[in-house]
């Protein structure tokens, strides 16, 4: 039954977290671009939006992590979710592991987004060729 509590706390949370990441992820490749052609306004904006993407990211984490909790264990969705066959336990462990797994992914997402801002062709070379990432070494 814990596998069926984590599963629908993902697909409630993922339609929240997703949509967040993929942008993060387009808005810094299309800052990237922008830095390679050398578009100094577009760039700046793209770095703005990127950082308020970013800071949005490691806030929504929290507060969709504080918030999914207290409304669905401690508000009247709390009384529905007491009634389920389960342990008092299963429903706080699920909802600790997707929480967990969310803040996991959202540290990776913007780590990935402030390398795809931060790193030049040739880094990205260097980097996949010193982590034996490349065909030839």
């Amino acid at each position: 039954m814990l596998g069926k509590l984590i599963k629908y706390e993902f697909m409630a949370t993922g339609r929240v977290f997703l949509p967040l990441f993929a942008a993060l992820l387009i808005v810094s490749a299309i800052n990237r671009l922008f830095q390679n052609l050398n578009l100094e306004v577009p760039a700046v904006i793209g770095v703005i939006l990127s950082v308020i993407l970013i800071v949005g990211i490691l806030v929504l984490t929290l507060i969709l992590t504080l918030q999914r909790f207290q409304k669905n264990l401690m508000s009247n969705e709390g009384y529905l979710m007491m009634t389920l066959p389960v342990r008092p336990d299963s429903l706080i462990l699920s909802k600790l592991f997707v929480a967990s797994v969310w803040t996991a992914a959202s540290t990776v997402i913007v780590t990935v987004s402030i390398m795809i801002m931060a790193m030049s062709g040739s880094a990205y070379r260097k980097y996949w060729r010193k982590y034996g990432f490349s065909s030839s070494k």
